[in-house]
């Protein structure tokens, strides 16, 4: 059962905009962050694309039987099963998979106290603000260790200050694919991890003491009183591994082994992915990704922008909140204003960037445009001269023919 406790807080008017005021030194350099970090983006981008646009021109289609010294630093695309003549194991736990595996992960969670934390702020007629925050306290198992010095309320929600265990992978040396031999940043990409097959046995555990201490629940070595009712600081080991499988890789031939491939834009790639994969589908994936992670830099700096430009704004927000009402509406028109604002400037900056990286193709997308409007403007003038209008041609009805028509409108 969750515990919670709830606490209070009031901020005058005067701390409120001192706090304001100094989010005013902080916004420029926010901004000028977010501008670096896109026009960074931009080049980065177009960079990662030239590279692997050339490396799909360049890419060498190859066997893993043997190795092609004409191919040596060449950009090669291979596919095979990857083997190692080594078998990996815990040391520690004595855990090995059955069958052999290229990786192995041990991966050790404690079960310990989390905080979270809900607020809620009420504004005050004068500008003072009235805060309160309700904090509650979970216990949940975690693979990493989680402070309890930081809690609003460490007294009973105390965690143990270090974890008996630790994490850890262990990689068969060396990974074979075929002739080819796995260097470690090919291994490091290889996370295509499913549960541990085999069975686990406290006799298999070298540590004495840990052995004497340990229990087996379902798939868990398991460190406490009670697995089925955990108590903090309770420890649970579990296994994964990685096993013997086919691989594409599409990387530099470097002797025996593969490399990272540096194109002649200054982009370098590496590829790797399970299963059989062509050449084509691998280049494919991989500009996808560049994509979106461009797509996600570029919104992380209009975010950036938006939250700068909210600081410049927020002294007269702090002004505003005097009255509530009229905090509130100043404060919805802020952000929609500031918000068109970071859009527009980000846009700009992205605009500049591609100018600066690629401006022959921003030359031409730019005379498109111009002549495509130019063009249009024309065709709508040629059309409305297709219709002609004679205003001779147009016959008004006399007053007479009206009175023939209807006599009895006009006596």
């Amino acid at each position: 059962m969750a515990d919670s406790i709830t606490r209070v807080t009031h901020q005058s008017f005067g701390s409120r905009m001192g706090g304001s005021c100094k989010g005013l030194i902080m916004a420029p350099i926010m901004i000028l962050l977010s501008i670096w970090l896109l026009v960074w983006n931009e080049g980065n981008s177009i960079t990662q694309h030239k590279a692997l646009e050339e490396g799909l021109k360049m890419v060498i289609n190859v066997g893993t039987d043997t190795i092609d010294a004409l191919n040596e630093n060449k950009l090669v695309h291979f596919i095979g099963k990857a083997t190692s003549t080594n078998t990996i194991s815990d040391e520690v736990f004595g855990v090995a998979p059955p069958d052999g595996a290229l990786k192995l992960k041990r991966k050790v969670e404690m079960y310990q106290w989390t905080q979270s934390e809900h607020s809620q702020t009420k504004k005050n007629t004068g500008g003072s603000t009235t805060t309160t925050t309700t904090y509650t306290y979970n216990k949940e198992w975690s693979d990493h260790l989680i402070s309890s010095t930081g809690f609003e309320e460490a007294n009973g929600h105390q965690n143990p200050s270090e974890m008996v265990f630790e994490s850890a992978t262990m990689v068969a040396d060396p990974i074979i694919v075929g002739a080819f031999t796995m260097s470690s940043v090919v291994t490091s990409k290889m996370e295509w991890y499913q549960p541990l097959t085999s069975s686990l046995s406290t006799e298999t555990i070298a540590d004495d003491y840990a052995k004497q201490d340990a229990k087996v629940y379902n798939s868990y070595f398991y460190f406490g009183n009670s697995p089925t009712s955990p108590s903090v600081g309770d420890t649970r080991i579990s296994f994964k591994e990685v096993p013997e499988q086919v691989m594409s890789v599409v990387a530099k031939q470097t002797q025996s082994t593969v490399s990272t491939y540096t194109a002649s834009s200054g982009g370098s790639f590496l590829l790797v992915e399970k299963g059989t994969v062509s050449a084509e589908d691998m280049f494919l994936h991989a500009n996808q990704a560049v994509t979106a992670f461009t797509w996600l830099i570029r919104l992380f700096g209009m975010i950036l922008i938006w939250c700068a430009l909210k600081m410049v704004v927020q002294p007269l927000q702090v002004m505003a909140d005097c009255i509530p009402f009229i905090g509130d509406i100043l404060g919805a028109a802020n952000d929609c204003v500031t918000f068109f604002l970071a859009f527009a400037l980000s846009t700009i900056v992205i605009a500049i960037s591609w100018f600066a990286y690629r401006p022959l193709l921003s030359l031409g997308l730019l005379l498109l445009v111009v002549a495509g409007g130019y063009f249009a403007k024309k065709r709508a003038k040629h059309n409305q001269q297709e219709i002609p209008y004679d205003a001779a041609a147009v016959e008004i009805p006399q007053v007479g023919q009206f009175k023939d028509r209807f006599p009895g409108d006009f006596a």
